[in-house]
């Protein structure tokens, strides 16, 4: 007999309730109480890496978000009895997801500047990071889920143009822009092209 939990034939490893993408399965594969050997015969797509460990230990390794339909595997012992087991997607990580980031309107006074930032994924607000500062000129920065406000607080000498990067935290889309200020109490968006 070979088996996982009890189950003989067909076992179901349903993806939905885990978001680990590595499974250890122990397997049992006896007669009368003695262990005997069994194989993976068959994988139904290289998404799923499988491997035999121990002597009844079966590791499987898949990319949650790249599953998208259910796969199986056969295992088979030397008394060529068979188990499939169905392994079906964790829905929610494999979904499609379209995502959009970009710069919405602004507002500026004096030399601070408020700008909106349109950061969703289907639809719904998706975290965002700064990873650009507009170094070497020194501001006071703050932000919410949707907004970004930036006030120069270093002392120009000059006119001078300055660069930011926001980052989508899930997408990691990368918007740019720049702060252009003629003088310490004005500023200006130059946005860049989509």
């Amino acid at each position: 007999m070979i088996s996982i939990s009890g189950q003989t034939e067909k076992y179901v490893l349903d993806l939905n309730t885990s978001t680990d993408s590595h499974i250890e399965l122990t397997i049992d594969s006896s007669i009368n109480g003695s262990r005997i050997t069994w194989i993976i015969s068959y994988i139904s797509d290289p998404i799923l890496d499988v491997h035999s460990f121990s002597s009844n230990k079966l590791s499987i390794d898949t990319n949650l978000k790249e599953l998208k339909k259910e796969e199986f595997i056969i295992l088979k012992n030397i008394k060529k009895e068979e188990i499939i087991i169905i392994v079906k997607p964790n829905i929610e990580m494999s979904r499609e997801r379209n995502y959009t980031f970009k710069l919405g309107k602004s507002t500026i006074s004096g030399k601070t500047i408020t700008i909106n930032v349109v950061s969703k994924e289907n639809g719904t607000t998706e975290p965002w990071e700064i990873i650009r500062h507009g170094e070497p000129i020194s501001y006071e920065i703050s932000k919410t889920k949707t907004k970004l406000t930036i006030t120069l607080t270093a002392i120009l000498a000059s006119e001078i143009i300055t660069n930011f990067e926001l980052q989508q935290t899930n997408s990691g889309k990368i918007v740019t822009f720049q702060l252009k200020h003629k003088d310490n109490d004005s500023v200006e968006l130059i946005k860049k092209a989509d």
